[in-house]
């Protein structure tokens, strides 16, 4: 039994300011450099699974980065957040950068200053752990304090043999390359069902003669007719303070739950309605969501996932008026459309328009195939949703796994003596 729990025996428990080195970045004057050789990596580039994001990279000239005697990042280096609202925050580099690559002012570089007694990548993961994490709050500062150089050099952690480590950063390793792996997929899986929206919203499943119309290229025998045409449109519920505190709370969906082609329902509200308010906004198996604000045009369908649940004014019920149109169809052109191809003038959020009137959203023109080509597109575009469905649940899995072992290997309840013996 230790001061931060119990551990095996042969282990060690240790400061680690005796085990390690750390530098701090420096802010070049007059900051990031637009025109600049070399990367400067801060808190923002450093995503939650432990990786470098520099979608949005910031740059610091060349001249600058040969001045600075510390701050440059090299394969092994622990990089660690110091302050702001992502203090603690860790990423590992597991191999040189191929571009220079230097740490600004808000991050630490941590490295094993004894290779012998401390492996580094053992280093990120016993930091990222929850006896690290907990550590590093108790320290912290307040947003912008952060935490100290002494404050991350007095945290305490157990350190196990140096075989031990290297097996244990093994282990943890290869789980969160499967869960890598798992995402790499889902993003393929999506960039091939985009590519296969674009396809099939252009030429069909039958592989007949296109034509051009005002919504671009389609088949020759699909129709445009206007949403009102085919779909009922009503708009929810206005919220009140009133129906807040109401004496007939129901469940009701607002903006944030309805996401593309899927209903989150892990904040659901709930509001005031009057039987005859139910009767009017209650949802039905196969009705069509679109929010009227926000990210105007997006778009799911209910399934009937909670019993007695209904909608606010945030968001428009489509339910067909007849069997001219199939839910999922709908769903998936208006995801080429607002997704894709911008073709009501709307991408997103990129809009100058704060939401769309009840009258625009029925005059909006939209394909028709017969019924049963929209069922083939839908059937088709259905096994790709399903495929990244499952990939992402095991993504999931996969986190869900690394962060349990995570906690296990790192206090030594699950020992790794064995795997040490079959790897020797």
């Amino acid at each position: 039994m230790t001061a931060i729990g119990a551990i095996p025996e042969h282990w060690d428990l240790s400061e680690i300011k005796k085990l390690i080195s750390l530098e701090t970045g420096k802010r070049m004057k007059g900051g990031a450099d637009v025109n600049g050789e070399v990367i400067s990596v801060g808190g923002e580039h450093i995503s939650e699974e432990g990786l470098l994001n520099l979608a949005k990279p910031k740059y610091i000239s060349l001249d600058f980065y040969n001045e600075l005697r510390q701050g440059k990042i090299h394969a092994n280096d622990v990089l660690l957040v110091k302050d702001g609202a992502t203090t603690g925050k860790l990423a590992y580099i597991s191999k040189m950068p191929k571009d220079k690559m230097a740490i600004n002012e808000h991050v630490f570089i941590i490295r094993g200053s004894i290779s012998a007694l401390l492996d580094n990548q053992f280093l990120y993961y016993a930091l990222k752990s929850s006896n690290g994490q907990k550590q590093i709050r108790f320290r912290y500062h307040g947003l912008i304090g952060g935490v100290t150089r002494g404050d991350i050099e007095s945290i305490i952690l157990p350190i196990p043999p140096i075989h031990e480590q290297r097996t244990i950063s093994h282990v943890l390793r290869t789980i969160q390359n499967a869960r890598e792996a798992r995402l790499w997929e889902v993003a393929l899986e999506k960039e091939r069902k985009a590519a296969l929206m674009e396809h099939l919203f252009t030429h069909g499943t039958r592989g007949e003669a296109t034509k051009q119309t005002e919504l671009g290229e389609m088949p020759e025998s699909w129709k445009v007719v206007k949403l009102g045409e085919v779909f009922e449109v009503q708009l929810g519920k206005m919220l009140s303070s009133k129906a807040r505190a109401g004496i007939s709370p129901r469940p009701y969906l607002r903006n944030a739950n309805v996401q593309w082609g899927k209903i989150d329902l892990s904040d659901l509200y709930q509001m005031d309605f009057s039987d005859a308010e139910a009767r009017k906004f209650e949802l039905k198996y196969g009705d069509v969501l679109v929010c009227e604000g926000g990210e105007i045009g997006r778009t799911a369908i209910w399934h009937n996932e909670v019993e007695g649940c209904y909608y606010q004014k945030a968001l428009y019920r489509l339910r067909p008026k007849n069997n001219l149109i199939v839910p999922e169809y709908f769903l998936y052109y208006f995801m080429v459309a607002f997704i894709i191809r911008n073709t009501y003038g709307v991408s997103g959020t990129k809009t100058t328009i704060a939401h769309l009137p009840a009258i625009k959203l029925k005059m909006l023109q939209i394909p028709i195939p017969n019924i049963e080509e929209q069922k083939e597109i839908s059937a088709v575009l259905g096994v790709c949703d399903s495929k990244i469905i499952a990939l992402e649940h095991e993504a999931r899995l996969l986190e869900e796994l690394f962060h349990a072992m995570l906690e296990e290997l790192m206090s030594g309840r699950l020992p790794v003596g064995a795997l040490v013996e079959e790897a020797a």
